[in-house]
Order: C-alpha cells, then structure tokens, then sequence
C-alpha cells in the first residue's frame, strides 16, 4: 500500500454552483481549478478573464481514441498554444480512477503530448458531462462553449478530423483584421490578417535612411505617382544610365527634388530612370525607378484563335479551336418579330451546365416566316458523351423553336421543353446494364446501371510487397512500412522480412501470418525490427505468400536503414537528505541527452507493483540540469531510489539500456543544527554514497564521502588528491 502519493491532481468547486457542463454546448462551462503532474495549478476563469480559449480534453490513458487522437490534438496546441499563437491553453483531465501518475507520464512520453496533464480527475466532480473518452470542450472567454466527443455531441472518426474541429472552433473566436496584406503597397498594415482589397499600388513612398534610399529600386507603370520624403542633408537628382554606374551626378534634366524637399515624379513612359544624393552617391546612395507600359488586356495564348499580339495582361477569354465535337444550336422565333425571352441550357451527364443562350441577336427584319434575322446560331465544342437541353419559353411560347443537330438533325425544329440522353460524338446514352467495377474484367465505362454481370481474374500472380520504408527509428528498433498488397484476386497471408547488417552475411528474419482462414488477407502494413545494434547500417528486403497459391513471391530489393546512437545514461547517481522531509537527488554524466526520469518508493512495500513508484521531476528533468529535490518526503521512512535517460523529449523507446543501481536511504526524524567548529562534537563514521564505510586515505580521486558526526549533522566532501 502506497504511503505517499505525490503527484496527485486536485480540484476546487463550488456547491452552490448547479451549472454543468453539457455534451451538447449548452450554458456556460462551471469554473474549475485543477493541479497537473508537475504540480502547476491552472484555474479555467483565470484563464478566460485574460482573454485566452480554454481547450479541457476528458481522457483515459487506455482509451483507443484517445491514443489515436492525441497527435491531432497535439497538432492544434502546438498552433494555437503558448509556442504558436498564444491564444488557447489546453488542459488534459484523466477520468480513469485506476491509473496513476505514471501511467499518465508515459501516456504523453508514448503519444507525445506537450500540454499539462492532471490524473485522477472526476467528470460528476467538477460537474462536467461525460459519456465515452476523448470529449472535448472548447471554452470561449465568456464561458460559452462548444463539445467534441464519440456520442451526444459530435461523431469523429480520425486524429485529422478532432484537430480540424479544434482549430475551426478556435478560429471562429479570433476576430479577423481588416487591411492591405501585401507589403509593397503604400498602406500595406502588418497587422492586418485579412485582406480587404484596399491595397494601392499606384503610388509610392521613397524616404531616406541613414544614407540610404528607402525603398532604392522601386517598379511601376507608367502614370504612378513616386513620391519623394528627402532628409535634410540629401538630395534627388536624375541622372543618366553611364553617369550612375559611375557614381557620378550631372543631372540629364530629368527630375530634381532639393535638399530635404518633399516632392514628386510621375513617369509617362517605359524607361528605367536612375538617380543620386549628390553628396552621397560615393557611398552607394543611388536609387532606381523602372517603369512599365500600361497593361494591355486581351488574349496572350498563341494557340487560340483570337491571340493579341499586344497584349499584356489575358483577360481569360482565349477562344480555341474545337478538337472534340464541334455542334451548332439553332434558335427561331416563328412570329418573325423580335426575340421573345426564351434560353436554352445544356447540362453533361455530371449535371454540370455546359453551354446557355438567349438569342438576343436575333430581330425582326419585317419579313415573317424563317427570315434571316429571326433565328440566331450558337457554335459549340462538346466532348462525346450524353447531354440534357432545357428550352424554356420568353413572351410567346408557340413562336419559339430550334433545332440542335446531335438530337433532331439539320431540317427538324422542335418546341419548348425538357430533353434527355442527348448523344454527342456517337456516345451511347440512355439505362444502358453491364458491369460498373474498373477492376472487373468486364468492366464497360459506358454501363449506367450494374447487372452482377463483372467477372473478375481468378489467378494471383504474387507481387513482391511494394512500398517499403522506414520510420520509429532509435538505437534498438525500427519499424518497417510497405502498402496493403491485398485486392480483388490476391489476398495475402504471410509477409517475411529479411534484415542485417551491412557486409555479414547471415539473415534475421520477422514474420507477419494471418489466421488461416483466407477471408479478407492480412491487412497487417508494418513490423518492428527489434532487437538491433546502435548506430549500425542494415539491409532489408520482403517477400510475401498469397492464399490459393503456391509458393512465395520473389524478395523485393534490398533497402537499407541505419539506427541511433546508444542513448547515455547518467552516472554518480546519489541522495542526500537536507531536511527531515526532503531527499536531493543528484547525478553526472558523460554525455548529452534530453531529460532523465528519477523515480522512487518505499522501501519496505512487500510484492511492489509499478503503482508503487513516484517519481520526482514529474515527466523529466531535462538536460544539461544534475540535480532535483523531492520534497514531502516522510520522517523515519526508508526509500530507494533510480534513475534513467531518455534522448527523446516525447520519451518512447529511445532510452539508456537499463535504470541505475538502486540507491537506498532513510529520511532523518531530526535535523540538528549546531556549529561545525564546535569541540564538542565527535567523528562518527565515514562512508561512501551507498553508505559503505570508508578510509579516506585509500579512495581514489574526486571520490565524494560522507562525514557523520555525534551531534547527528553530516559533511558531504570530495577528495581531491
């Protein structure tokens, strides 16, 4: 039984509060006050007062869910947390009353979590709703929120998914900021996040900084406006293209702006224009102005039909010749007056409308019947396929009507009204049965309607597995990828990995093996290669055996990978017990790594489990700190102690190989305070970090040793020969 339980999350509520947390988004969030695993309080009004988002995600550390979201949420703290935006403070809540401080560490070590997390947290406590892990409560700074969770609020189904929720909830509470974003512009605003359109490109700022001209090459369209904002000690002087390369300033009579002037250049036509500071062009003062003809709107692509050749800017409307079935919509108004309203629309077999016309070209021309002005013609391009033309009615439906070769020839003219499965190119088009699976070899891409006709191949020819990488890499393992091989005709039951090290020439080898049934194949797309040698360069390759076949695939081609470095672990590693309830850990070490973990129990805890264990430095004490207190500690209790490293700083399997040896010590039920130079007091014993006595006259160098006197106080030294 636990004696001691360090890191504990606590909360604070209020009775008289009824207000509850709902799945469903209602009301607003009930404050609360919680402590994470590393001892830091966090307080949800504190943090909605000073305008920051809330994000608390109710989780278990042996929820599937919660496992698989936890990059996503991650992702979305790293945006919008203190190392991103700064806008949202994310807080982990574990609900599950049987796991401890450990395993909460480990689940952010395993799954890389960075936010606090807080154990031992409960939903009906803190009046907070909760049916299935994760749920998600997005708490804005007036306490309005909304939920994310499996059931009653909102289905997720991926890590992608929970973190666009969270980020699309964040977002939608941080107001955008209006202005010009593009920084060439004169009002360009580096605040703004949202642009409004304002940006003016059509004038221009030059200043002078130091002996600079700010900006020194500026370029525009003939008619901007360059302004010119001089200091006191500069001038502007126009000069020609030789005269500035050789930092010379006779004037060519172009623009002149006077010493620390205000004053203007506007170019009226395409030329480059060069200027100087007179008294400063042999220090580089010397600026640039290039400006363009005005931009000439039109058709730039030489392929279409109505290419411009002066044409600056396209204006999106190259007309191309027709490569697939060029067709011609005819429309007539009997009446032989004016148009009368009507249109025509062509959908494609997607419903997308492909082609419309109103015929307001066509007029009278005081002849009735068919006279030439009566009717108007529209060339079209359509690729083959099937097609739906709608011809609706204007003033006079029973003067409308028009022929459309593709569906009543050349002579036939046909009235307002809907009509369908029109063939173009020779497309057939209708309810047409047969087989709609491209996979099938049957498969016909002109089918609408499937019949259960597809047939499919019956013989698996046996690929090797494609699409091998690596990744997970540390000093002892990694893990091999590669794609799902199964589909219509091979199902895969046993995949095979071959690996070594570069240059031997004996094989190890990893196994992946269905269940022998051959229903669906072996879905299984990964495998850990474990255990390896650090640092070293591997060869790999796989091969795979399919049901209803005999034999195996050929082996893929070799690829090659090669693991991390050992991770080091600490040395030296010693306690001290400065206070009767305090233990100071410390340790040395050879060599750079991310953070060590220290951990410790009771000491006299019969049948210890891991539960037993607390550590001290919560997740980690990060590199290059040697030292961590850990404190409420109790009088006369005896506890041992290890520790190790980790060279990750989301932990994993990266790791020194083992703990170190365990430290044993007892915590003191006094500490005596006197003066070390009293007389009074007498040598006791001598003894080294694990409490061993010694002769300090035959230990080695920089050997640390305790002195332990009759007045109970102890002098920690070094001997340093």
């Amino acid at each position: 039984m636990k004696k001691l339980l360090l890191l504990i999350a606590v909360f604070t509520f209020s009775f008289g509060n009824a207000q509850t947390g709902m799945l469903n988004g209602t009301g607003y969030a009930p404050d609360i006050t919680v402590t994470d695993l590393n001892g830091n309080s966090h307080n949800l009004y504190s943090y909605l007062n000073s305008g920051k988002i809330v994000v608390l995600e109710l989780f278990s550390t042996t929820c599937g869910h919660c496992q698989q979201y936890a990059a996503g949420t991650e992702n979305a703290y790293q945006t919008y947390g203190p190392s991103g935006m700064d806008v949202a403070e994310f807080i982990g809540l574990e609900v599950n009353s049987s796991s401890d401080s450990i395993d909460v560490a480990n689940f952010a070590t395993t799954y890389g979590v960075g936010f606090p997390l807080c154990n031992n947290i409960s939903p009906t406590a803190i009046n907070y709703q909760l049916y299935y892990t994760p749920s998600y409560y997005v708490i804005y700074p007036d306490s309005s929120y909304v939920t994310f969770c499996p059931a009653y609020c909102q289905t997720t189904s991926s890590s992608s998914t929970i973190e666009n929720l969270l980020n699309t909830a964040i977002q939608s509470w941080i107001p955008p900021i209006y202005g010009c974003t593009d920084p060439i512009a004169v009002n360009y605003n580096p605040l703004a996040t949202t642009d409004d359109g304002t940006c003016n490109f059509t004038s221009y700022l030059v200043a002078t900084s130091g002996v600079s001209f700010t900006p020194d090459t500026i370029i525009c369209d003939v008619g901007d406006t360059i302004n010119f904002n001089l200091g006191g000690y500069h001038n502007a002087v126009e000069v020609s293209n030789s005269t500035w390369i050789a930092n010379g300033t006779t004037s060519n009579g172009g623009f002149s702006i006077g010493f620390g002037q205000t004053g203007q250049f506007i170019p009226t036509t395409a030329q480059t224009h060069y200027y100087v500071c007179t008294p400063h062009v042999n220090l580089g003062m010397k600026g640039v102005i290039i400006a363009n003809a005005l931009p000439i709107s039109g058709c730039t692509d030489t392929a279409a039909t109505n290419y411009n050749q002066y044409a600056t800017v396209d204006d999106g409307n190259c007309v191309y010749p027709c490569t697939d079935n060029e067709v011609v919509f005819t429309g007539l108004d009997q009446g032989g007056d004016t148009w009368n309203g009507g249109m025509y629309y062509i959908t494609n077999s997607l419903g997308d409308t492909v082609a419309t016309g109103d015929g307001m070209g066509a007029w009278y021309d005081g002849n009735y019947g068919f006279g030439p002005l009566n009717t108007f013609d529209d060339t079209l391009c359509f690729p083959t396929g099937c097609y739906d033309l709608t011809f609706t009615a204007g003033n006079w439906a029973s003067e409308m009507v028009f022929k459309f070769a593709p569906f009543n020839g050349i002579s036939n003219y046909a009235f307002v009204g809907a009509y369908t499965d029109i063939s173009i190119g020779g497309a057939v088009c209708g309810i047409i049965n047969g087989c709609t699976d491209s996979t099938a070899i049957n498969y016909d891409p002109t089918v609408t309607v499937d019949d259960s006709s597809c047939a499919y191949a019956t013989v698996c020819t046996k690929p090797f597995p494609t699409g091998l990488y690596i990744d997970e890499v540390v000093h002892s393992r990694v893990r091999v990828n590669w794609d799902n091989m199964t589909d219509a005709v091979c199902l895969p039951k046993q995949y095979r990995i071959q690996y070594r090290e570069v240059g031997t020439t004996s094989w190890s080898q990893k196994n992946a093996l269905d269940a022998g049934l051959c229903n669906f194949g072996l879905s299984s797309t990964s495998k850990n290669l474990t255990p390896l040698s650090s640092n070293t360069t591997y060869e790999y390759r796989m091969k795979a055996w399919y049901c209803n076949t005999v034999g195996a695939s050929s082996w893929s081609a070799l690829h090659y990978f090669t693991t991390a470095p050992d991770c080091p672990n600490v040395i030296n590693f010693a306690v001290s017990t400065p206070t009767t309830t305090k233990a100071t850990f410390t340790w040395d070490t050879t060599a750079a790594y991310s953070f060590v973990r220290v951990k410790l129990r009771v000491d006299s805890v019969s049948n210890p489990t891991g539960s037993d264990w607390f550590t001290a430095g919560g997740f980690g004490i990060n590199y290059p700190t040697l030292t961590k207190d850990k404190n409420n500690l109790i009088p006369g209790e005896t506890y041992r102690g290890q520790a190790r490293t980790w060279c990750s700083p989301v932990g994993g399997f990266y790791r020194s190989a083992a703990w170190t040896s365990l430290v044993w010590w007892t915590q003191p039920n006094s500490i005596r305070i006197s003066n070390p130079d009293s007389k009074d007091r007498k040598l006791v014993i001598i003894t080294d970090l694990l409490g061993r006595e010694v002769n300090p006259k035959k230990v080695i160098d920089n050997t640390t040793l305790f002195y332990i006197y009759s007045d109970g106080t102890v002098e920690k030294r070094i001997v340093i020969e």
